[in-house]
């Protein structure tokens, strides 16, 4: 699954990110903001991101009942509103 989820981010597949993501997804961009799954969904829609590098490590999964808490190291690379970025996230 996580494998299906880096290949949809890095081809901005919307339709593979709204079924991957948790509805009640939260995160923080690499401009240190908090975003929910409406907003990454929205920020792929209206072309704002564009992810072209995803590289994992330390990858660990927890099974939880009926699901799995996943942590990982990701190095990431794209733009932004057109303006490069790249970063390691944990």
């Amino acid at each position: 699954m996580e494998a299906q989820l880096r290949e949809a981010m890095l081809a901005g597949d919307l339709k593979v990110l709204d079924a991957l993501l948790a509805d009640d997804l939260v995160f923080t961009d690499q401009t240190g903001n908090r975003l929910t799954k409406a907003d990454d969904l929205a920020t792929h829609r209206l072309g704002r991101l564009k992810i072209t590098q995803i590289s994992i490590s330390d990858q660990q999964v927890r099974p939880s009942g009926t699901c799995a808490i996943v942590t990982l190291v990701a190095n990431v690379g794209g733009s932004f509103d057109g303006h490069g970025f790249s970063g390691r996230f944990a």
